[in-house]
Parts: structure tokens; C-alpha cells; sequence
């Protein structure tokens, strides 16, 4: 069950979100009321889905925030910070130990109160007095209210006799009773006759079984009604999951996993996937562990997905790189190409799985391309390149820059039209890593501030480290000073 945690006047207040939607805002027919006059009176609400929770919100301009940013639909994570007004919520997917005292049902959303409702006043039924009954005559005013039954009723009485004892056919004995009528003072004799067409039960043989072959029928199809409606909630109920069990066949599955080494993200997205697909079945009654498994899976999918990219322009450059080291001399001609062929690779998949077999590939470039000839840039640039690289991961893009520029001083840029093109390609790369790092940080800091406890204050200072080595990149330089300001 999904939670929202807040602080309320010192206290730890927590909302269970029981109800498929769940009205925030500061009217008073919100299920969640927040006493902030900036709110909007329905400002947001949380639906409750197949996949989880999602948040949506209905305040236009004022705007609902996740974790620092204004959103428009968001599907809700555990331990998300959600911001509306001045108020903030914690979203958990689960009631904690602690919580779970203080948590309580989100209040239904009010009503609009009902008018000119009527109450019905059922009639008492006439007392009984002796063996005859009698019935005060009613009103003037009410008298064109009753009905032809009830006058009925009024008019006569009964007293039954018990059945004779003995052999025989046995009958119901109404003696002659007598009744008054309002208003008329006279009588009326009840024989059996008129008792049976009463309601009055004649004969002792009511539950016996019918007599005609008709009757019987229809009370052995009743009789095997009820066995087969008995006997199909049986298989139902016989039919239900046990959750605990889904669970524990779910783990197993899981344990299986960790025989997979971690390079092998292939065979790992795929297992988890078969988790997913095999209990798809059972997700409402398995929720939690379900949900758990679908977000790791999530993110291993996203870095097979990465992979499978990358396999269709690594592979084949293993393959080449293999064909061509085979020939010697051929490898001495077409070293410096391959060595930029690699280093591009590298610049796009290095991070994966291929990277350090194509670290490997370029140190042997390296060495081929030394033994080649004298002492040029081309001798030097594969240090510079891993050099900015170091750099620009630290966030020292500036200082990267420098040593690309002097680098071109150095070998005289300017004079080779190669040389600018390399040259050219490390600034684009320290750009683009510059706004890659910030994203990188700011998106750490995020998950920092939503953790409870969080220390802003050395957050904040933590980034304000940064801004030296953004030096020269603006766009990069202001994305991360936009954030700071917005921790307080």
C-alpha cells in the first residue's frame, strides 16, 4: 500500500492512499487537505495503477514538484519527495514499522448535504388482546391512505385450534373467531376455507416432498443446484495462490541469477524478464517484490539495450582489428587509422562491457604507432586524449581545455590541418562532458536532499566546488548555480 509521510506540528503524520484516487489541495472536499492559501483547492491527485502510483497534477501555473522538479505526470518511487505549496510529502511504498502507528485512511471527499429528504414510518401492527383482535379505526385524514390489504387485515381476526392427536389425515381446526370492524361493529366467520386462502399453513406436510412427479423433479434440480454451486467454490477456493508462495518460488528464481558473472548482462536481462513474464499472472497478490523486480530489471534492460548497440560496431571492428594484426606489414600502414577508429569506439563505448578489451586495442596501437617513426603529436596525443578524459570525469573541464590548447601550440596546430581536426574533436568532447557532468551531479544531489536527514548544507557545498572547473562553459556553469539556488 502506498504512503504519504509529512510533518504535521512536530508529529510524524502518514496518509495511506487506500482509495483508487486521492485528491490533494486545500479545498475542503480534498482527501488530503493542506491548510496553504497558494494551493490550488484541488491541486493534485494520486492514482493508483497497475504499475504503481502515479501523481498528476491539476494546478496549472502553481505547479507540483517531485524531488526538486515540476512535473506534469509522474510515476511515484519510493522515497520520492513530493512538494505542494509549502508542504512536503515523502511517498514510501509501504508502511513502515514506525509509521504504521500514526498512519491513517485518507478522509473521503465531502459530500454536498441533502434537503428536503422524507422519512417513512413504518405502521406498528394492532396489539393483540384475548382471542380476538381488535383495530382502533384510523383518522379521517389518513383513512384514503391504506390499502385494500390493509383494511383486510382490519377487518378480520383467527384463532387456530392445534391439530388433532392421533391417526388420520390431520387438519387445521379455525374455530368461528370474530372481529370488530371500525366503524361498522360487524362480523365476519372465518372457516378453514378462508384461512387457507389467507396464508395459513392446513396441514402438517409442508416440507414433505411433492407429490407429483412435476414437484419432485424440480426439487431434485434444486437439490443438485445447490451441490454444484457448493462443489464450485470449492474448486475456487481450492484454485486461490497463496502470495507466500509466489514469493518464495520468486526468490529462488532470483538466487538462480547470481550464477551469472556481471559481464553477462545479456543472460541477466533475459532471466529477468522470465521472472516478470511467469508471474504477470499473480502481480496484484505479489505486488511489492513484483514491483522491486520490475524496476531492476528496468534499469539492466537499459544497459543491455546499450550493449546490443554497441555489439553491432564493436564486433566487427574486433573482427577487423584481428584480420589486419595478422598481416605485419599491413598493420604498420593502417595503424594510425585504426588507432582513430578505436579511439571514436572508445569515446561512445568504453563505458560498457568492451571497455577495457578496447583499452587494450588502443595501448597496442600506441606502441606500433611509436615504433613507426621520429618524435610527432601523433606519438603524444593518445596521452593527451586520456588526459582531458581524466579530466573532464573530475568535472576539471577547464583545466582540460588548457592543456588541449597548449598542446596545439606545442605542434603547431595551425600549420596541420589534422591536427585541428583532433584538436577540434577533444573541445567538443570537454563541451558535451561538461553538461554531462553536471546532469551527473545535480541528479545525485536530488536523491541526496530527498533522503530524510538530509545535510544541505554540505550539499550545497559540495557543489559549489564545481564552478572552477566549469570555467568557460556557461550553459554547463549556470545549469549548476540554477540548482544550488533552489536548495534552501
Amino acid at each position: 500500500m502506498g504512503l504519504l509521510k509529512t510533518k504535521r506540528n512536530g508529529q510524524l503524520v502518514a496518509y495511506r492512499l487506500d482509495k483508487a484516487a486521492v485528491i490533494v489541495g486545500s479545498g475542503e472536499a480534498c482527501n488530503i487537505r493542506v491548510p496553504d492559501m497558494g494551493l490550488v483547492a484541488r491541486h493534485c491527485q494520486i492514482l493508483k495503477m497497475e504499475n504503481g502510483f502515479v501523481l498528476r497534477d491539476m494546478s496549472g501555473d502553481v505547479g507540483t514538484f517531485v524531488n526538486g522538479k515540476k512535473v506534469k505526470e509522474h510515476l511515484l518511487s519510493d522515497r520520492d519527495l513530493i512538494q505542494v505549496g509549502k508542504e512536503r510529502f515523502t511517498f514510501s511504498i509501504s508502511e513502515g514499522e514506525n509509521t504504521a502507528r500514526v498512519a491513517v485512511s485518507v478522509a473521503p471527499a465531502a459530500a454536498p448535504a441533502r434537503s428536503g429528504a422524507t422519512a417513512r414510518v413504518a405502521a406498528a401492527p394492532p396489539a393483540r388482546s384475548g382471542s380476538t383482535q381488535r383495530v382502533a379505526a384510523p383518522a379521517a385524514a389518513e383513512a384514503p391512505r391504506k390499502t385494500e390489504r390493509t383494511e383486510m387485515a382490519a377487518r378480520t381476526t383467527s384463532r387456530m385450534a392445534p391439530p388433532a392427536e392421533g391417526g388420520g389425515r390431520s387438519t387445521q381446526r379455525v374455530n368461528k373467531g370474530t372481529q370488530r370492524m371500525g366503524g361498522t361493529g360487524g362480523t365476519k366467520k372465518i372457516t378453514a376455507r378462508t384461512a387457507a386462502g389467507m396464508g395459513y399453513q392446513t396441514s402438517k406436510t409442508t416440507f414433505a416432498m411433492p407429490s407429483t412427479r412435476k414437484g419432485k423433479l424440480i426439487a431434485i434440480g434444486g437439490v443438485l443446484f445447490i451441490l454444484a454451486l457448493g462443489g464450485g467454490l470449492y474448486l475456487i477456493k481450492a484454485g486461490q495462490v497463496d502470495p507466500d508462495k509466489v514469493r518464495a518460488e520468486m526468490n529462488a528464481e532470483l538466487a538462480d541469477i547470481k550464477k551469472f558473472k556481471p559481464e553477462q548482462v545479456l543472460e541477466i536481462d533475459k532471466a529477468l524478464g522470465d521472472i516478470l513474464s511467469k508471474h504477470e499472472p499473480n502481480k496484484s497478490r505479489v505486488l511489492q517484490r513484483y514491483s522491486e523486480i520490475e524496476r531492476e530489471y528496468k534499469k539492466v534492460h537499459a544497459i543491455a539495450e546499450d550493449l546490443r548497440k554497441a555489439n553491432k560496431e564493436v564486433l566487427p571492428f574486433f573482427a577487423r582489428y584481428a584480420a589486419v594484426k595478422a598481416k605485419p606489414e599491413d598493420y604498420k600502414t593502417q595503424a594510425q587509422a585504426l588507432y582513430d577508429e578505436c579511439k571514436s569506439i572508445s569515446d561512445n563505448f568504453g563505458g560498457g562491457a568492451h571497455g577495457p578489451k578496447l583499452t587494450e586495442i588502443l595501448t597496442e596501437l600506441k606502441d606500433a604507432l611509436e615504433k613507426k617513426g621520429s618524435d610527432t603529436w601523433r606519438q603524444h596525443i593518445i596521452q593527451l586524449q586520456a588526459d582531458v578524459q581524466k579530466g573532464v570525469v573530475k568535472g576539471d573541464c577547464a583545466p582540460s581545455l588548457k592543456i588541449v590548447n597548449e598542446f596545439g601550440e606545442k605542434w603547431k596546430e595551425k600549420d596541420d590541418i589534422e591536427l585541428i581536426g583532433k584538436l577540434k574533436d577533444e573541445r567538443d568532447k570537454i563541451k558535451r562532458q561538461s553538461d554531462a557532468f553536471v546532469n551527473r551531479e545535480v541528479g545525485k544531489a536530488q536523491k541526496d536532499l530527498a533522503a530524510e536527514g538530509a545535510k544541505k548544507d554540505e550539499i550545497k557545498k559540495r557543489l559549489e566546488a564545481f564552478k572552477p572547473g566549469l570555467e568557460g562553459y556557461p550553459e554547463a556553469l549556470q545549469k549548476l548555480e540554477n540548482f544550488i539556488v533552489t536548495i534552501k
